[in-house]
């Protein structure tokens, strides 16, 4: 029987409030199954929310007016009554079920949003909150890191984790807390209430995981350094080893029993033995804790996996499923339905993300399938995946009635021979014909692509853009982006293979994107540039130009087949 080491598991600023992130609650359901006392907090939502408030907005202009006088602080102080009284409504009109279709009702809200947000910026100047962060420390620096957890100026974390939170977290009597980090803008608010922790309650043992940590452990390794207010951190999947990790803190088992941990040892760091997780053999989520209901959209969208890992993982820039260990595990047919239908019984979401690298075709036969059963009557959902030849018409018409509304295409390139550079292993002609029959069957596409692979041309980035403007009526939104070249990526390992001349080590020393040169096609800077000239067009785009939430978009195409005829 697990011992009574009660723990705490926290998702942290600074990230999206559209929906629940899935990394703590598969941690939570896991332990929770095997009988450890756990809770978790969505601490990203509950940030936001207080950021989002009268009282907190009144201690900003409190802290401006103390400020050296600036336009931007005068702007605040002339605002942030209005903004504080706007508020409620704003966050309510988000909220209602008959805005989603309402383009003025939805931006007046989110434009009071970003007022407030701007209220809180020019109290802590120069630092920037909005659904990320942005501080004048670099995030892949070890050092700046470490000294922005200790500015009382500019950290909007620190007062407010102090006063509010870590009470709360002592006051629960944990032995443990995880802090749960998937992207950069996490590190420095994560570390920050892992700083907190440790000045008021030295004894607990705090704990880093994530994607974000696996990416960095090589760093850190290199370096022989651990964040100074952590304990350990957890690399890859976490679910057993924080369950070991728990029943090493009870004196049950070595600290060198507690597989894919890191942690100080002498004068480096020492990381004990890689494990993976029985994808079969876990349990579903739990969402019990985060405040589902009350994320700024009027449904609640939970998301899941159908796999773990990629079952292409060929494509030459990708390090994404790296988390995993490189290993692709499907979760199987039956167990992937009765856990849906477990978390819309449980939790009473009928919309859901699935979030895997790419859902495999087979799965999203399966879901529709179970969407067009009595069972799944009102299920909605959609995923991120690859073009595949078998999107054909029946294919895609048998989705919607299943419930799928969005799909989100790793499209890449518009360029058949940019796209055989990057072993994409997809025709564009399969593409064009997967948007027309997506589009012609009512669901919603949403492409994604990048400028800059090596040895692409100009002409061929541009070739791009035209695929997307010569399927304008049938492709829905994109983003997009510039190369970038990570370590760890088939590119980084064989760089001869992709007409890379040379590559240069990361400058910052938590940095794993790297600066390179090419035998031919675009360089950086101009594969930078022409990104940057696709956002300007985008954003002048009547179709495109709006960069609504994918979760959003979900439940406005919901939305849309719910309208009555003629409204």
């Amino acid at each position: 029987m697990p011992v009574a080491v009660r723990s705490l598991l926290v998702f942290p600023p600074q990230f999206a409030l559209y929906a629940p992130f899935l990394s703590v609650p598969t941690v939570t359901g896991f332990l929770r199954q095997a009988g450890y006392s756990v809770d978790q907090w969505d601490l990203n939502h509950q940030v936001n929310m207080r950021f989002f408030s009268g009282e907190f907005l009144a201690r900003c202009a409190a802290r401006i007016a103390s400020r050296p006088r600036t336009d931007a602080g005068a702007r605040a102080l002339a605002d942030w009554e209005r903004v504080a009284a706007a508020l409620p409504d704003a966050l309510a009109a988000l909220r209602r079920q008959e805005n989603l279709l309402r383009d003025e009702a939805l931006l007046g809200a989110f434009g009071v949003l970003d007022r407030a947000y701007g209220v809180l910026n020019a109290a802590f100047a120069p630092t920037e909150v909005s659904y990320n962060l942005q501080m004048r420390y670099r995030h892949d620096r070890f050092d700046e890191v470490e000294a922005a957890l200790r500015d009382e100026h500019e950290n909007p974390y620190l007062a407010l984790f102090r006063e509010e939170f870590v009470p709360r977290i002592v006051a629960g009597g944990y032995g443990l807390v995880g802090i749960g980090m998937a992207f950069d803008e996490q590190l420095i608010p994560g570390l920050t209430l892992a700083r907190a922790i440790k000045e008021a309650a030295p004894d607990v043992h705090v704990v880093a995981g994530g994607t974000l940590m696996t990416k960095l452990a090589p760093r850190l390794q290199e370096l022989g350094k651990l964040f100074s207010p952590l304990d350990s951190a957890i690399l890859y999947e976490g679910e057993t080893p924080l369950a070991r990790l728990l029943d090493h803190l009870a004196g049950e088992v070595e600290r060198e029993a507690v597989p894919n941990l890191l942690y100080r040892d002498g004068e480096g760091l020492r990381a004990n033995a890689f494990g993976s997780e029985d994808f079969l053999a876990l349990p579903p989520p739990d969402f019990e804790g985060f405040p589902l209901g009350e994320y700024l959209l009027p449904r609640t969208i939970l998301p899941m996996l159908t796999t773990r890992g990629c079952y292409w993982k060929r494509c030459g820039f990708c390090t994404h499923h790296h988390s995993y260990g490189w290993r692709y595990r499907p979760q199987g047919k039956e167990r992937l339905i009765e856990h849906v239908a477990e978390l819309r019984r449980r939790h009473g979401a009928d919309h859901f993300y699935f979030v895997d690298e790419a859902v495999p075709p087979a799965n999203l036969k399966l879901l529709a399938e179970y969407g067009r059963t009595p069972a799944g009557e009102g299920f909605r959902w959609f995923g991120d995946m690859r073009f595949e030849r078998r999107l054909d018409g029946p294919f895609c018409r048998d989705l919607y009635a299943g419930g799928c509304r969005v799909l989100i295409y790793g499209m890449e390139s518009g360029n058949q021979q940019v796209l055989d550079a990057m072993e994409k292993g997809v025709a564009v002609e399969t593409m064009s014909d997967s948007l027309r029959a997506m589009h012609e069957a009512g669901i919603f596409s949403i492409l994604m692509f990048f400028t800059g692979f090596p040895g692409e041309t100009r002409a061929q980035a541009m070739e791009t853009l035209q695929f997307v403007e010569a399927h304008r009526e049938h492709v829905g939104a994109y983003a997009h982006g510039a190369f970038s070249l990570l370590e760890g990526s088939p590119v980084h390992r064989d760089p001869e293979r992709y007409g890379v001349t040379s590559i240069a080590r990361p400058e910052n020393d938590l940095s794993t994107d790297c600066s390179y040169t090419v035998a031919r096609g675009l360089t950086q800077d101009a594969a930078s540039r022409i990104s940057e000239s696709i956002g300007s067009r985008r954003l002048r785009d009547p179709k495109f130009g709006q960069n609504w939430p994918r979760e959003l978009l979900l439940l406005r195409q919901c939305a849309l087949e719910e309208r009555p005829l003629g409204a």
